[in-house]
Formats: structure tokens, sequence, C-alpha cells
């Protein structure tokens, strides 16, 4: 999206101001991020409370995903294995999830063949040569 508003400000270039475009592209970074936080929030269920730390939670936890090739889509949904603390056996439930987590990670030879850049690259094997 931000890239989208980025080139239609420079299609309108001659109608606009540089420092409009600038502020227009400022505050749509300011709104996606607060938007981007309150969705992660609901997604980890962090709604109650609001606090200046839950940002990085977030990027913590995004980044563990992508270091170990983790199924994005798995990642949160193990989640759901965590109870509410006081509600049941805490240790337990943990190394519940931390097991299913871990059993969702590529291993570290799978992440090297997946971040390995290939040079048998060609358009011709898409069909566009």
């Amino acid at each position: 999206c931000r890239w989208n508003l980025k080139k239609l400000s420079e299609a309108l270039a001659p109608y606009l101001s540089s420092e409009d475009v600038a502020g227009v592209l400022k505050m749509y970074d300011e709104e996606f991020e607060k938007c981007f936080l309150n969705k992660m929030r609901a997604k980890l269920g962090l709604i109650h409370v609001k606090l200046e730390e839950d940002i990085e939670l977030v990027e913590g936890f995004l980044d563990t995903l992508h270091k170990t090739a983790c199924d994005f889509t798995n990642g949160f949904r193990g989640l759901n294995n965590l109870c509410i603390p006081g509600c049941c056996d805490d240790e337990s439930d943990v190394d519940v999830t931390l097991t299913y987590l871990v059993s969702q990670c590529s291993s570290p030879e799978e992440c090297v063949t997946l971040l390995t850049p290939s040079s048998s690259f060609s358009l011709g094997s898409f069909g566009m040569m």
C-alpha cells in the first residue's frame, strides 16, 4: 500500500508540493504502524491492556518465526495451547506449546536450502521467453 501511495504521489508531483507528499506519507506510516500493532495485539490476545513493550513482543515473535522458518499460521496457532496463568498447569502447558512450535520450524539444513539463491532461474522456466 505504501509503495502504491508513493507512486501515486510521484504521478501527482506536478500538482503537489514535496512537503505535502512527505506529510501524507508520514501520516500513512503512523496510521499503518498503529493499525498493524492493534491487529497483532488482537492476534496475540493482548486486547485488554496495551503496553509500550507490545511492539517488542510482536517484533520478537515475528523475527523468531522468520529466523526459524516456522510456518506463520501454525506459529500463531500454537499459541492457542497456552492457558491463562492460574487456570491450569502452566509449566506443562508451556512445554507442550514449545514442543509444538519447535516442530513447526525448519531444520538448519532446510533453512540453508530455503535461503540459498538458486542459479538455475531463467525467465524461460516461467514461459516468459
